[in-house]
């Protein structure tokens, strides 16, 4: 929904997205850098479009979108005076989400791949 709002203009929230990307440039200091606004709201919301769509196919996805949800908390909280404001929940949310699915993700996959271990070594005996 945020990755919506960051690209179409049809989208409610677009103008707010336009508004405070020029905040985003300030407080993840690459103004002097001389990255536009335009670039970084497009760069993130294409990030953030493309790892949710993959999210759908594979899991693994999880791993690059929880970090992505990371910087969304540490670019609000310098944003904001240093304090994390209403805003910041979704990406909190997401965030931790993303994690117990990246962490669960890993436990399965670390048990199958047990389980296998175990039936080959049974086989062999």
């Amino acid at each position: 929904m945020a990755a919506l709002a960051k690209l179409l203009p049809l989208h409610p929230a677009h103008q707010e997205m336009l508004d405070k990307s020029p905040q985003w440039l300030e407080a993840l200091r690459l103004s002097a850098l001389g990255v536009r606004p335009d670039v970084l709201r497009n760069a993130i919301g294409g990030t953030e479009l493309t790892l949710g769509v993959l999210l759908l196919f594979t899991p693994t996805a999880a791993y690059a979108l929880a970090p992505l949800m990371g910087g969304a908390l540490a670019t609000h909280y310098l944003m904001d005076d240093s304090r994390f404001t209403k805003e910041a929940i979704p990406a909190a949310v997401l965030g931790v989400l993303l994690g117990v699915h990246a962490f669960l993700h890993t436990a399965i996959r670390v048990a199958r791949k047990a389980e296998l271990q175990a039936l080959q070594t049974a086989k062999k005996e």
